[in-house]
């Protein structure tokens, strides 16, 4: 019933050289005057503390990467030499992060200028090569322009293989060894994935902890969810779920139904809500993608207004129509009682994202792009507005791609706030994202490292 997970990476490879809605990065010399500062003059800033919500009227001083100063408009001198951006009532928050992408699919660097168009600085990569451990140390040397990069090494698999190229370990001793070698190639956490055994799915876990490795992914099919919460800095995607909140009097409970994809089956109010007690209680962050799971099926008429969103200009024709194809084959497949059961999943995803907000969780938003019609950059809205739509707050929405994805990495002095000696990736509004979360989706100025990537021309 499931749609391929991903696109063909020979397809995906095109969007390299795809052109992008977004207007072209601006040159770096312009953005790099004689003193090295530039300044957002009279903007209503939304530094996404916890403390604050919108600032009105304030100036942000960027010097050498980073915030310089934070201040009244009024009273906060502008130096001589800085290029100025004007606020005008614009909005100006924190970069946002994606924190379940696949890079692998891609063989250019080229596609982080998708990220940068829609205001994502930072990606965390579920699925590394070699490749990508040099995209990322170019980066954060200034040598290449993208989002910064934290990546999982290779998928660790068991046998049969999910996917072809995931790494299969047939022992707990080679299960050790890829996790020793994946810190030493200088990865930054480990990826685990439904076909472990169990034996090795411990050892990785062993492993991992002795070493100070973040384990991240899906919980394997011999073990249960109840033993990822004890080890496991997050879990991706929600259909594992279903062990946990499945009603008693559901037709398909003990055993593998298709709807479980989806989290379909039929499920208890308050054993969701003790799932997400006992997910709050272990201290693990949970990353929905709400995104990925509504795009994978549709009736036709919905089919036809995803073909018709302006974003897939961003994706070649020959991308676009793979996506198509992909989905018409699994959704042809499905009865009306089908369809029930796939509007069940959707209500039921959204009750338990807020279930699991409601009890603490940390929430962390990521797309799983480049899946059918999930658009590298442009997807993470789409995300946060699923977040709001299953009763997060907009700023809680926010917060799920800026502060709290930061403090997930261990980089909150980095990143993730508006605040005095924090990295300048930055983005300016022409709307108020705590009223609309919609008001994401356009960015006026897109600032990375305190270069402006992005921008309207109204800059001087």
């Amino acid at each position: 019933m499931a749609p391929s997970r991903l696109l063909p990476a020979l397809i995906l490879s095109l969007l390299v050289s795809c052109r992008t809605a977004a207007p072209p990065p601006v040159a770096t010399e312009e953005s790099a005057p004689p003193d090295g500062s530039l300044a957002f003059v009279g903007v209503n800033l939304v530094p996404m503390t916890r403390e604050l919500g919108v600032v009105r009227a304030q100036t942000v001083i960027v010097r050498d990467g980073r915030i310089e100063t934070v201040g009244p408009a009024a009273t906060t001198p502008v130096p001589a030499g800085a290029e100025r951006i004007e606020g005008r009532g614009r909005y100006l928050m924190p970069g946002l992060a994606d924190m379940h992408v696949h890079l692998e699919y891609f063989e250019s660097p080229a596609v982080l200028e998708l990220f940068l168009a829609s205001g994502v600085t930072f990606v965390r990569n579920m699925d590394g090569r070699p490749w990508i451990l040099e995209w990322k140390r170019a980066i954060d040397a200034g040598e290449l322009e993208g989002p910064a990069i934290y990546t999982a090494g290779p998928l660790l698999d068991g046998s049969p293989p999910a996917l072809p190229d995931n790494t299969v370990l047939a022992t707990e001793e080679e299960a050790r060894a890829a996790v020793a070698g994946q810190q030493a190639a200088g990865y930054d956490f480990i990826k685990v994935y439904t076909n472990l055994q169990s034996k090795i799915y411990e050892a990785i876990l062993d492993e991992a902890l002795q070493r100070g490795m973040p384990v991240a992914g899906h919980v394997p099919r011999r073990s249960t969810m109840r033993r990822a919460l004890e080890g496991h800095a997050s879990i991706e995607h929600l259909a594992d779920f279903d062990e946990l909140i499945e009603s008693d009097d559901s037709p398909v409970r003990g055993r593998w139904d298709w709807s479980k994809l989806y989290l379909a089956m039929p499920a208890d109010p308050q054993k969701t809500a003790a799932a997400a007690a006992q997910v709050a209680a272990a201290g693990v962050a949970v990353v929905p993608a709400l995104v990925q799971a509504q795009h994978a099926l549709a009736r036709p008429e919905v089919l036809a207004s995803w073909l018709a969103r302006e974003e897939l200009t961003a994706v070649p024709p020959d991308a676009v129509t793979h996506w198509e194809n992909r989905v018409r084959a699994a959704s042809a497949r499905l009865d009306d009682e089908d369809w029930q059961i796939v509007e069940r999943g959707a209500a039921n995803r959204l009750a338990l994202v807020k279930a699991l907000h409601a009890a603490g969780v940390t929430i962390l938003a990521g797309t799983d792009t480049p899946n059918p019609f999930v658009v590298p950059g442009a997807s993470i809205h789409r995300e946060l507005q699923l977040l709001v739509a299953a009763g997060l707050t907009p700023k809680a929405a926010l917060a799920a791609a800026t502060r709290e994805a930061a403090r997930f990495v261990g980089q909150e002095d980095e990143w993730g706030t508006v605040e005095r000696g924090k990295r300048a990736d930055l983005v300016l509004l022409a709307g108020n994202p705590l009223r609309s979360i919609a008001a994401t989706a356009t960015p006026v100025v897109v600032m990375v490292r305190g270069v402006v990537r992005r921008a309207e021309p109204d800059r001087r």
